[in-house]
């Protein structure tokens, strides 16, 4: 997968070709020190028919694509979090669920997707609810596939202790950091965890 290079067409038109399909991006947004995001919704055109097709996708930070593929990777980038959708050129339809995560760009290093961990600090300075990683790898169909063992040793290496899903964790980053145990009954922090976990 390779991140497409889009060009200024003129009048809020922005394309990169992937393969048989031209992508566009429309009203581009562009903060002082922070990369380059789209906020009207992405389309793609087939090159030899002409057909378009209109995707409710805004907010596009990166779009990937394989040569010769099938699918490219829009990732939306919004306050919480990232959202990678997977696009079937030949269909106009999603292919796959999409992936939400917290990611950097870039997004998709030698198709892997690598999303956090990351925390959310509560009035306890010592404790936070953190959100474990995820680590998926796209396999021959692109195709994101989670990798078990990478998303936990990740945790572990940034966080300090290791989990999947969300907990509450002490010290996290740090090398005192401990899991806290899990709440039994509904409450705040169950409600925290369902916000967190969308």
């Amino acid at each position: 997968m390779k991140k497409l290079t889009f060009i200024p067409k003129g009048e809020g038109i922005w394309k990169a070709n992937a393969g048989t399909v031209e992508v566009i991006l429309t009203d581009t947004l562009k903060s002082k020190g922070t990369p380059e995001v789209w906020d009207g919704d992405l389309q793609t055109r087939d090159i030899k028919t002409g057909r378009l097709c209109n995707f409710n996708i805004s907010m596009v930070g990166e779009v990937y694509a394989r040569k010769g593929g099938n699918v490219i990777i829009s990732i939306t980038e919004v306050g919480a979090g990232e959202y990678f959708q997977f696009i079937n050129i030949d269909t106009c339809e999603e292919k796959y669920p999409y992936l939400h995560g917290y990611s950097k760009r870039p997004h998709i290093k030698n198709n892997t997707i690598v999303s956090g961990p990351v925390c959310e600090q509560l009035l306890n300075e010592n404790k936070a609810f953190c959100s474990s990683a995820e680590v998926y790898v796209l396999d021959v169909d692109d195709r994101p596939v989670f990798q078990e063992k990478e998303s936990m040793d990740r945790t572990v290496q940034v966080l300090g202790v290791g989990f999947k899903g969300g907990r509450m964790v002490e010290n996290p980053n740090t090398k005192n950091a401990k899991l806290l145990p899990e709440e039994t009954e509904d409450g705040w922090f169950t409600s925290l965890k369902k916000m967190f976990s969308h």
